[in-house]
């Protein structure tokens, strides 16, 4: 799996290099007894990109390829006094932060599974991994435990990876087909002319309930053969994404448990259940890597997101109650607090309708005072 040989970084002469061979045993050990503490860092190149980090982040694991000294030795270039290795970029910015982190491991988005499972395995970290009582990824760990039943890893591996084979490509592309239709079927279907519900929609109803029904069962298949074929039923029960797919395919079916007779009620339920279809949107989630990016963006910052709201939502209170008694004898827009904190949300958020506006000289000033100042300051604050 390694290379046990040195490999050749100078284009210097084989005599010159040769005297450099000659103390490549030692020079690691030297230069580390005798380091200062400006010099205790080492430089990792990982195919031209360049990290640097403390000697004694990467020692925290000497099991590792890179926390044992023998072991990384062979890959040191005494030309540039830097580890070189020849592997993936972006996997080993994950790889780095598992020493740095004191052992949490996390998969980079823009990494395959596939990838960055060779690179734990090149790095020596997979045994380090599966026995790290730190390590809290249960989702990568569903990534790299399949099924031991082959059908079921087969299954699984074609619903899991799209990439793994051109069947599994095949079903994304026609998941994702399944998908787009039902969503623009359930927009159409508001239409009045193609209501099923309305007297001039009705020569549409048996053609939506059998699209709708061809829709739902291959969700319902979808839905099925994952949960048995997960390694982890239970993870996969209480996923977000697959709870979404569950809950979006059981308006479906109870819309068959009412009775359609009974009107009044039949109406209200199936107006419920028929919103609970508006989450099939976010199944899309399921086949965009940037919609999985962009989640894990707004998770990693909640507590800046919610300094945010909080701010704003102090500065509306003060500046609607300011509003309230400047114009509340006056404009009837402002009649209350709870009214007056529309206009307050709308002037901050800079939206601006225009429907609400004050009109005494003391609440433009309260305007202009909490747009320039409480709306700025979050975004200028560092």
């Amino acid at each position: 799996m390694m290379n046990s040989s040195l490999p050749i970084f100078s284009t210097k002469s084989d005599m010159a290099l040769s005297n450099l061979l000659c103390h490549s045993r030692n020079c690691e050990a030297s230069s580390k007894s005798s380091l200062k503490p400006e010099e205790n860092v080492i430089v990792i190149n990982v195919s031209g990109k360049r990290y640097e980090t403390f000697l004694t982040t990467i020692e925290r694991f000497p099991n590792t390829l890179l926390g044992n000294p023998e072991k990384r030795k062979h890959f040191y270039n005494l030309v540039k006094h830097e580890y070189f290795f020849d592997r993936h970029r972006k996997a080993f910015s994950g790889i780095l932060n598992y020493y740095q982190s004191n052992g949490l491991l996390e998969k980079p988005e823009e990494v395959s599974e596939k990838i960055f499972t060779q690179e734990l395995i090149f790095f020596e970290l997979v045994e380090t991994k599966l026995h790290c009582e730190k390590y809290n990824s249960s989702a990568f760990q569903e990534e790299l435990h399949v099924p031991s039943n082959p059908i079921l890893k087969t299954i699984w591996i074609m619903f899991k990876y799209p990439k793994s084979s051109r069947l599994a490509q095949f079903l994304a592309i026609f998941s994702l087909t399944i998908i787009l239709l039902s969503i623009v079927i359930f927009c159409i279907q508001t239409i009045p002319s193609l209501n099923p519900d309305n007297k001039e929609g009705e020569h549409m109803k048996t053609t939506w309930l059998v699209i709708n029904s061809l829709c739902n069962t291959w969700f319902t298949l979808e839905y099925l053969l994952r949960f048995l074929a997960a390694p982890d039923r239970l993870y996969f029960a209480r996923s977000i994404l697959n709870i979404v797919d569950l809950i979006s395919i059981i308006p479906f079916y109870l819309e068959f448990a009412f009775d359609s007779k009974s009107s009044a009620n039949y109406i209200i339920c199936l107006k419920v259940i028929r919103i609970l279809c508006v989450i099939r949107v976010f199944k899309l989630f399921r086949h965009a890597r940037g919609l999985h990016l962009l989640a894990n963006t707004i998770k990693e910052s909640s507590e800046e997101l919610f300094m945010l709201v909080m701010f704003l939502a102090i500065g509306a209170i003060l500046f609607a109650s300011a509003a309230y008694f400047a114009e509340g004898k006056i404009n009837p827009d402002f009649q209350s607090i709870p009214h007056s904190l529309w206009w307050a949300v709308v002037t901050m958020t800079t939206i601006g309708y225009g429907d609400v506006v004050p009109v005494t000289f003391a609440d433009s000033v309260f305007k202009n005072i909490g747009l320039h100042t409480l709306v700025r300051m979050p975004f200028t604050v560092k």
